[in-house]
């Protein structure tokens, strides 16, 4: 059966060379057709951003098989340094929080209405398993800072190895429309640094570039 797959990123950089090298045609200025059965989708940075771009996707072209998200994050951990590929299993919606003298607790915690789990685990493609690429847990934010005491506490709370700025909603909205997800991040920078002058962006986004090339044929449900 011939399914179709749509490759997720936030910004044009992030997935370049995958549309330079394949273009068919380029239905709009975020949306690029690169083979019969696949789109590349330009979300724009966020949450909010993500989740209107999906649906009107969903909208105009109706629901993919398969959801691609590929892109950059940061790490919290000294095991995941600049230029480390990861495919994030799990992620969290960080800012789902409520605050009550200091302490932290999330929605489903104090039982908002229509709040699903706290960790949101995708429904992968088993063509999609790669054994050498580390899955790890993200967390999803947007809200940036660099207090280190704040960081820490997002640290000790939710447990997280990599951060995004897009990955919960693409998660979330994936497992509503039923939707097999993969997610591919390369690590830019440390969380803690928040100087994108020091981020090795350019570094991360070659090494997304090469696995892809190499890859995504493999990744991609035919």
């Amino acid at each position: 059966m011939n399914q179709k797959n749509l490759i997720v990123a936030a910004t044009y950089s992030e997935v370049a060379p995958i549309i330079e090298q394949n273009v068919q045609a380029t239905p709009n200025e975020h949306l690029y057709q690169i083979w019969d059965n696949t789109h590349i989708l330009i979300t724009g940075v966020g949450q909010v951003n993500t989740v209107y771009a999906l649906m009107h996707y969903f909208m105009q072209y109706g629901v993919p098989s398969n959801l691609i998200n590929l892109g950059i994050c940061g790490s919290y951990s000294d095991q995941f340094p600049p230029g480390t590929l990861v495919r994030v299993s799990e992620e969290i919606a960080a800012n789902e929080l409520i605050e009550h003298d200091g302490r932290w607790q999330t929605w489903a915690d104090i039982g908002l209405v229509h709040q699903s789990e706290l960790i949101i685990k995708p429904t992968e493609p088993e063509w999609a398993n790669r054994p050498d690429l580390v899955k790890v847990r993200g967390i999803t934010v947007d809200f940036l800072t660099d207090d280190r005491t704040f960081i820490q506490k997002r640290k000790t709370f939710f447990q997280p190895k990599i951060e995004t700025m897009e990955g919960a909603a693409i998660f979330k909205v994936a497992n509503r429309k039923n939707i097999h997800a993969l997610q591919i991040r390369c690590v830019s920078n440390y969380v803690e640094n928040r100087d994108k002058k020091e981020w090795a962006i350019k570094d991360a986004i070659e090494q997304l570039h090469i696995f892809t090339a190499q890859n995504l044929k493999q990744l991609i449900a035919k």
